[in-house]
């Protein structure tokens, strides 16, 4: 079953976002990865995963941006969507908190077991 869940990896860091994909491909999911949140969106309405995965921090549009269009877009979409960031910048992460389940994890603390037994806890597996 876990090679039919789509799991969309929006990191503009080269290193993280091989780290989690290959992670994630190994547990068996299919992964979508977008290097910012314009192409996180294009993939997110093109493709709809099961759980997305972003920073909040990137180029051309960060993670809450690109959360927020999500909601405009898909209002009644209830996707589980985990942000990471090492960013203290908390009135953004509270913006895109209000009205929706979004798990908030720091980067530096980040071990990929952790993850994957959220995205688990997530998808109810």
């Amino acid at each position: 079953m876990e090679n039919q869940i789509k799991i969309l990896i929006v990191e503009d860091d080269d290193l993280l976002q091989s780290a989690l994909m290959s992670r994630f491909q190994t547990e068996g999911y299919n992964v979508l990865v977008a290097n910012n949140g314009e192409e996180g969106l294009a993939l997110f309405l093109s493709e709809t995963p099961n759980v997305v995965i972003s920073d909040v921090v990137m180029p051309k549009m960060d993670g809450v941006q690109m959360f927020a269009q999500i909601k405009e877009k898909r209002p009644d979409d209830m996707t589980p969507i985990i942000m990471l960031t090492n960013s203290d910048d908390m009135n953004n992460l509270a913006s895109a908190l209000k009205n929706h389940t979004v798990t908030h994890l720091l980067k530096s603390g980040l071990k990929l077991d952790d993850l994957v037994k959220i995205v688990k806890e997530k998808l109810g597996l």
